[in-house]
């Protein structure tokens, strides 16, 4: 009896320390895999297979209807609907012209008559039924039954935090939460999802702030502002740019009438026409850059920035040196970030209708590798394409086939097409 039940253990943990399957997705084919290269649906079965996340994938056999797959490669239903998602633990389905939900068996829950399924990660669950002209406003649960709310909207914003933003027939939006009451009435010209407690709302065509209660914590007066999951919130208006604390306490101030501010990752970006400047959540200054310079979100709260004409090696990431002709954010290996990296034939020219130097660039001759956040080279640019599947595994395409390899090179798989040598004269 020991001996069984050592068994059972021991077969427990290794099916819990099992990795998840990927979808390899190719021209016109794809294959679900094991993350060590073996077949789960064989290449050909499907035209497509697109990862929902978790353990469900939808696979289409002509790229138009899609049924549900498991993580064994169990098909789950018929291919007879238009689109999967999975919203939080949620799963959706669309088929016929409305939204439903679905069992994780794949069983259909309910009706599949909504314009839309809303659902946030504090539980909430709206479902909206088209209704004379505008949309009744139901709460669906787990087993897929509705309840009529009794709002009626023209329009719905993205839940977060436990409440849906509406926009009622006299133009003015609100909030309502999971249970269906009208906890933040409506009063403003415009609402935005929370984010830290905190959104975005507009009165008399100005941005402001607003908490959970629906009281203004920046006051509406600037013509642009946006919230940070860091916490921060980032406003600006003819004198400037301000960064906030959650509070509504001033982080940082930037005045200058010409000054511009975005988002970025972790932190954000403000801009004048002396220089571009790159700060952290809590509104310190990290890098400092020409005002025509450009900066993107990288893996991990890194930056991707870019110094220069597009196509020479200007871009590199925050806190290195080293510069390449592209970087592209692909994912995590092994707890650190990866990147592709782009080499391409390029050459400056004369742009005389411009009067101005530019780079002509041969995307033909483009060629991808693996960089890693330090901007240390991995994978030299041998490779067409390279694409992240999950942690250090990335499909990447040859002259001659599509292989899943990981960050050192090391080959798990090869499909895809084959080239033969041309005939001889």
């Amino acid at each position: 009896m020991k001996r069984i039940v050592w068994f059972a253990a021991c077969l427990a943990l290794l099916l819990g320390s099992a990795r998840a399957a990927v979808a390899v997705r190719m021209d016109g084919a794809a294959a679900l895999l094991t993350v060590d290269g073996g077949e789960i649906v064989a290449e050909g079965v499907y035209a497509d297979i697109v990862s929902l996340g978790g353990e469900w994938f939808a696979a289409s056999p002509d790229g138009e209807r899609w049924s549900l797959l498991d993580a064994n490669g169990t098909s789950l239903t018929s291919a007879r609907y238009d689109e999967f998602c999975l919203r939080g633990d949620a799963l959706l389905a669309h088929r016929d012209g409305g939204w439903g939900r679905m069992s994780r068996t794949g069983a259909e829950l309910g009706a599949f008559d909504y314009e839309e399924i809303l659902i946030d990660g504090a539980g909430g669950c709206w479902a909206l039924r088209e209704e004379d002209e505008l949309l009744a406003v139901l709460l669906l649960d787990e087993d897929g039954r509705a309840r009529d709310s009794g709002l009626r909207a023209r329009q719905a914003g993205e839940p977060s935090e436990g409440l849906l933003p509406l926009r009622f027939e006299d133009g003015h939006w609100g909030y309502c939460d999971a249970s269906g009451e009208l906890t933040i009435p409506a009063r403003f010209d415009w609402a935005g999802s929370f984010v830290s407690g905190c959104a975005a709302a507009v009165a008399g065509e100005c941005y402001g702030a607003i908490d959970i209660s629906g009281a203004w914590i920046v006051e509406p007066a600037y013509n642009f502002l946006e919230i940070s999951p860091k916490g921060f919130l980032l406003a600006a208006d003819a004198d400037g740019v301000r960064m906030f604390a959650a509070d509504g306490s001033i982080i940082a101030e930037y005045p200058d009438e010409g000054a511009w501010a975005a988002l970025v990752g972790e932190g954000c970006v403000v801009g004048d026409s002396e220089a571009l400047r790159v700060l952290d959540s809590e509104g310190k200054p990290l890098e400092t850059l020409a005002p025509d310079a450009s900066v993107s979100e990288g893996v991990g709260g890194q930056f991707v920035i870019s110094e220069g004409m597009w196509g020479e090696a200007c871009v590199r990431l925050s806190g290195t040196d080293a510069a390449y002709q592209n970087l592209y954010p692909l994912g995590m290996a092994n707890g650190a970030s990866i990147y592709a990296c782009m080499e391409a034939n390029a050459a400056r020219y004369q742009n005389d209708l411009l009067n101005e130097v530019q780079v002509s660039v041969d995307m033909d001759s483009a060629r991808y590798g693996l960089v890693n956040g330090a901007g240390e080279p991995l994978l030299p640019c041998d490779y067409l394409s390279i694409q992240y599947l999950a942690d250090d595994r990335f499909l990447a395409r040859t002259e001659s086939q599509w292989r899943m390899i990981d960050s050192r090179g090391k080959v798990y798989w090869r499909g895809g097409f084959t080239q033969t040598a041309a005939p001889s004269s």
